[in-house]
């Protein structure tokens, strides 16, 4: 490691942290990544394999569910990912040669599923972010042989709001270790003042929170108490995305619900550029 310029060269493994099983291992050439790159899963499964050249996915990449069976091989070209073979956990084949029908959930707990049509290997037609467990829609996407034409953020408790500008149909979510070594890689003593500035939300936490008690309506009986946690994404745009539940007390929907309703904050910014900034967003019920 350079401890100068705070960057890494050369062939690394990490593990994860409850026991010896490997969780990537790769190559890094001047705190770029550089080279194969394996990720597996806690199960010590291989979840996605493929090359990265100058810190940028490229090439082919192929991905697995857990138990070992092909799920799907996306092509990243330049700033583009093609979807190129897609197989659903049952085994059948969905996208073949870049034509068909792709989803994909958020890692782990399957919370969001994101689904549309390919054809070519490119977003086409209508595509959807969906919550399964409530039938509920929270994002409607138009495409045309790749290009993004518009969308649509739908809200139980505030209606619809279009945009043109960001997609949140996105076929590659940010894996987590990237989310990590945006913090656990950045010099951590002798901070220049306002090379990092922390996303803030206007009014600050204090109106934050009480916004949510005032809006938060509980639906169904309380069964558990305790804190609702949920984690989220602000975006470059200050937007609060990839909303995930930490806790299971039992009403972490209706805090999302709540979420969504909320102002933009203004973004994380490192060295003046906005940057994604990920929040756990905390409500005790008691």
């Amino acid at each position: 490691m350079d401890t100068v310029l705070l960057t890494f060269t050369g062939n690394f493994v990490d593990y994860y942290a409850h026991d010896s099983t490997i969780a990537i291992e790769g190559n890094y050439t001047k705190g770029n990544k550089e080279g194969l790159f394996n990720i597996y899963f806690p199960n010590g499964q291989l979840e996605q394999s493929g090359k990265y050249v100058n810190d940028k996915k490229t090439g082919i990449w192929e991905y697995f569910y857990e138990d070992g069976t092909k799920r799907q091989i996306l092509d990243f070209q330049d700033n583009e990912i093609l979807i190129m073979e897609f197989w659903n956990k049952e085994g059948k084949k969905l996208v073949e040669s870049g034509n068909g029908e792709w989803y994909s959930y958020t890692p782990s707990d399957e919370f969001i599923k994101t689904s549309g049509e390919v054809l070519n290997g490119r977003k086409n037609g209508t595509w959807k972010n969906t919550l399964p467990s409530r039938n509920m829609t929270t994002n409607i996407e138009k495409y045309k042989e790749g290009k993004f034409i518009s969308g649509k953020m739908i809200s139980v408790a505030s209606g619809t709001e279009s945009y043109k500008d960001t997609q949140y149909c996105s076929i590659e979510k940010t894996p987590a270790f990237l989310t990590a070594e945006q913090f656990q890689m950045s010099r951590c003593y002798k901070i220049q003042k306002n090379n990092l500035e922390y996303a803030k939300y206007p009014g600050g936490m204090n109106r934050f929170y009480e916004q949510i008690r005032k809006r938060i309506v509980l639906t169904g009986p309380i069964l558990n108490r305790g804190i609702i946690r949920i984690g989220i994404i602000i975006d470059k745009d200050g937007k609060m995305t990839n909303f995930r539940p930490l806790s299971r007390i039992g009403h972490e929907l209706d805090l999302i619900e709540v979420l969504q309703t909320m102002e933009n904050w203004t973004p994380m910014k490192v060295n003046g550029k906005p940057t994604i900034q990920p929040q756990i967003v905390s409500l005790e019920i008691n």
